[in-house]
């Protein structure tokens, strides 16, 4: 326990596993992190994961609302990936463990750092941008249109940016 006590006055701590899907490696994981948060104030989890689907299950743990057009999330990884009992029994207690804070901002957030999903993260990035400040969204509707014919299939923008140049 406290070997990872050793850790507590850093600002990032990486967290990953041998592999995916192993139920072991998500356990271990699980716990390391409720102890960060629990014990020594971390406030972030970011993960290897879609932004939007992990835009989903932060609503969820800091219960907000959900967003107008979400869809179940993580539902085009495989069930050992995202959709398994050791993933969403961290989720239940982020969410119950964020209950018991009074203050939205000390609350323990839940992020995704990457955009396999590229459409739905431009859609999420133009969606704020709408609200917040429309002449930025507009600059980023622009700016974003190089990517339009890749939207629905970035690994194709992934190997014509390898044989193009």
């Amino acid at each position: 326990v406290e070997a990872f006590d050793r850790f507590a006055d850093r600002r990032i701590v990486l967290l990953g596993e041998a592999s995916h899907g192993t139920s072991e490696f998500y356990r271990a994981r699980a716990w390391i992190t409720r102890r960060l948060i629990e014990k020594h104030g971390f406030t972030i989890v970011a993960a290897e994961a879609d932004w939007p689907d992990a835009a989903a299950i932060d609503r969820y743990v800091r219960h907000r609302p959900p967003s107008p057009r979400a869809d179940m999330p993580f539902q085009r990884f495989p069930t050992w990936m995202w959709r398994n009992a050791e993933f969403a029994a961290f989720v239940e207690w982020l969410r119950a463990h964020n209950e018991q804070i009074e203050t939205p901002a000390s609350q323990a957030g839940f992020y995704g750092l990457d955009i396999y999903n590229m459409k739905g993260s431009i859609a999420a990035v133009l969606e704020y941008l709408d609200r917040i400040d429309p002449e930025a969204a507009s600059i980023a509707r622009e700016r974003y249109g190089c990517l339009t014919p890749w939207q629905h299939e970035p690994a194709t923008y992934g190997r014509a940016a390898l044989t193009r140049g």
